[in-house]
């Protein structure tokens, strides 16, 4: 069951998979969104607030009959 998860989602996960009725399914969820909610919180603290946005070239339409010499 190694799958580099956090001790608390193997635990849910577990849980989840023995889960006999959907009460006990529905509560695994909920403690799952929590456990995601967390981990989202902690995510946030690492990224910069300001990243830079991409700079994105501007567009060059090229017309195949322009290519094209005539005499």
């Amino acid at each position: 069951m190694s799958r580099g998860l956090s001790p608390l989602l193997e635990k849910l996960l577990l849980q989840a998979e023995q889960g006999k009725s959907l009460v006990h399914i529905t509560q695994r969820k909920t403690e799952a969104q929590k456990a995601y909610d967390k981990t989202m919180a902690q995510l946030e603290t690492f990224v910069p607030k300001t990243a830079a946005k991409p700079a994105v070239k501007k567009a060059r339409i090229i017309k195949p009959a322009n290519l094209i010499q005539t005499p």
